[in-house]
């Protein structure tokens, strides 16, 4: 992902990411700036402000400079880049260890995923141990909520509809519901996985306007 022999030749070091890896690029562009290099942090989305309390939140552009030699596509392989620090013997700061804990609260809905093993709370220990401000991460990150997101469940909950004997959930959407609402069709998303924790429920399927259907979601067992 990162070529260390790239990264001392380049005089302007660009990283490329999206919202799914902001907070990957976060750890790595502060890693750049321990080595005193250039570096501009690029994104191919609008950041959400509750990433705000990253460390470079503010630097984050959505234009790419001219004057970078050397581009690094940020992965969403949260343990790629673990793994990459600790290869090389980079010793983490607490900016790093910040973004790479909020990355992880991320990748494991903040520990409730059933992907999370031994070796999630073992990454976990080491990185609250390197300065990693976790309740600061799981504040912003799993406490806060857009009013829009609140006035989205009501329109959701109200016209749900439960099929197969109450094991699947049939949520109906709109533009003018997410007009309504001020919400973004991510939103949604996060409202569907939410309704899989509902007793019984087993799937959940979203329908635009009353009669196509976008995505189902399935209980992850």
């Amino acid at each position: 992902m990162i070529d260390l022999q790239k990264v001392q030749d380049a005089k302007h070091i660009v990283l490329r990411c999206d919202k799914d890896t902001f907070s990957h690029a976060n750890a790595i562009y502060s890693y750049l700036l321990s080595l005193h290099k250039k570096v501009s942090l690029t994104t191919e989305d609008k950041i959400e402000k509750r990433f705000s309390f990253l460390p470079w939140f503010d630097k984050a552009r959505m234009t790419t400079p001219s004057s970078a030699d050397y581009q690094i596509d940020v992965d969403a392989d949260l343990l790629e880049i673990v793994d990459f620090f600790k290869s090389h013997n980079i010793k983490l700061n607490r900016k790093m260890a910040t973004s790479l804990y909020s990355a992880l609260i991320l990748e494991f809905d903040n520990f409730q995923s059933s992907r999370c093993d031994g070796i999630t709370f073992a990454l976990a220990s080491e990185l609250i141990a390197a300065g990693a401000e976790h309740q600061l991460c799981r504040e912003m990150l799993t406490r806060r909520e857009p009013l829009s997101r609140y006035r989205l469940r009501a329109n959701l909950y109200a016209n749900m509809q439960l099929q197969e004997n109450a094991k699947c959930a049939t949520l109906f959407i709109s533009e003018e519901i997410l007009d309504a609402t001020g919400a973004e069709l991510e939103d949604v998303y996060l409202v569907m996985d939410e309704t899989l924790k509902l007793v019984n429920i087993e799937s959940v399927e979203l329908f635009c306007n009353d009669k196509n259907k976008i995505i189902k979601l399935i209980k992850d067992i």
